[in-house]
């Protein structure tokens, strides 16, 4: 049995109101399936392998690209199995501080699960295995303060492939 905290689904308010009142917006829902199990989802050094702020970053990363690239309408349910931050920890120091090392080694990963629908009727689904090998060899634009732009670039990068085509679905 899967149980998902309350704590790791992701919905704008606006549109979780705009459902309520029965209109016809997008919506994406994302939920993490057995966080604790992820290979790497936790941005500061210490015990355990997630942390919230990533969880709720992602997910929020994730709706505002449903309300970019998703029509009217669509609705799109993900379920993130495995997040694997790009880089790796190396801990310095005895308070138990780290640094995040990042190396063409060890680029982000993340796997998940998708179901795109409109009025009940399936537009697209599957699972998929999300990397980016050459992260560190793109020039960003945007905040490089951002701790998890390299994982919000590899989203957007697959959101914009995958559900481009549908905005007129």
């Amino acid at each position: 049995m899967r149980v998902i905290p309350v704590a790791f689904r992701t919905a704008s308010a606006a549109v979780l109101f705009l459902a309520a009142a029965g209109s016809a917006e997008a919506g994406v829902t994302v939920d993490y399936d057995n966080p604790a199990n992820f290979t790497d989802a936790k941005l500061f050094y210490g015990f355990g392998k997630v942390d919230k702020f990533v969880l709720r970053n992602l997910g929020r990363h994730l709706d505002k690209l449903g309300a970019r690239y998703l029509p009217a309408g669509q609705e799109l349910k993900i379920e993130v199995l495995d997040i694997d931050l790009a880089g790796y920890f190396r801990p310095v120091g005895r308070a138990g501080e780290g640094v995040r090392i990042l190396d063409q080694a060890t680029w982000p990963r993340i796997r998940l699960r998708y179901a795109l629908t409109r009025d009940g009727a399936v537009l697209g689904q599957g699972e998929e295995y999300l990397i980016d090998q050459n992260y560190l060899t793109y020039a960003y634009v945007g905040s490089t303060t951002d701790s998890l732009r390299y994982e919000k670039r590899l989203l957007a990068d697959w959101f914009r492939k995958r559900f481009e085509a549908h905005q007129g679905s």
